[in-house]
């Protein structure tokens, strides 16, 4: 209940990463805790590569989503700007 130093392999599972962290800050902690985790050199690559990609993703979604609500504005003031028949 008191440790306040924890070592991990972490899992793809944030929840379980977020439980281990948590435990040790049940009852009456009063250190500060400490958490190492022991990750390959190829998992640790592999994190450091995956972010920039999802960052690059979101990115271009943002900006097609930021055009299209554009295009949709210009239609909108295109349709509300011609003459009625």
């Amino acid at each position: 209940q008191h440790c306040s130093n924890v070592v991990s392999f972490p899992s793809h599972s944030y929840e379980q990463y977020y439980q281990a962290i948590r435990r040790c800050y049940r009852f009456g902690q009063t250190k500060p805790v400490n958490v190492s985790l022991i990750v390959g050199e190829g998992e640790a690559v592999h994190a450091a590569e995956k972010e920039p990609a999802t960052k690059e993703k979101m990115s271009a979604i943002l900006v097609a989503v930021i055009i299209h609500i554009v295009i949709i504005i210009l239609l909108g003031i295109l349709t509300l700007s011609s003459p009625a028949p």
